[in-house]
């Protein structure tokens, strides 16, 4: 992967079936055009992209008209500095998060590291 020694797996059976990850990233922040249409990985790397929790985050994809997928994940950068893998039940429609996991980063990467290799379905 880019950012984490580890890869990201999910059971999709357990997690919504999704089919298949499409990595999507912003330089900015979750509203940014960039995160676009089908888009289930969802990773916002910019200064504004600091989040006071999962909800705050959630509601602002939920917002972004770009964002039309429904079961999916997205990793977020905390206001205590920690960076988190949530899942959403509806991501274009704020659905209910659940947090999986504090994501630490290997030292020298930020979250613009990440990538579609960091994450598998099986």
């Amino acid at each position: 992967g880019g950012a984490s020694t580890d890869t990201f797996a999910f059971d999709d059976s357990a997690m919504g079936n999704l089919g298949n990850l499409n990595f999507k990233t912003s330089a900015t922040d979750f509203t940014a055009a960039g995160i676009a249409v089908n888009g289930n990985i969802l990773v916002a790397t910019g200064p504004l992209a600091i989040y006071a929790d999962a909800n705050a985050a959630a509601t602002e994809i939920a917002a972004n008209a770009n964002i039309t997928a429904t079961n999916g994940y997205f990793i977020y950068n905390n206001t205590d500095g920690n960076n988190y893998l949530v899942h959403s039940t509806n991501l274009a429609g704020n659905g209910t998060e659940s947090v999986l996991a504090q994501v630490n980063i290997i030292v020298g990467s930020t979250l613009a590291d990440f990538d579609s290799t960091d994450f598998l379905l099986f």
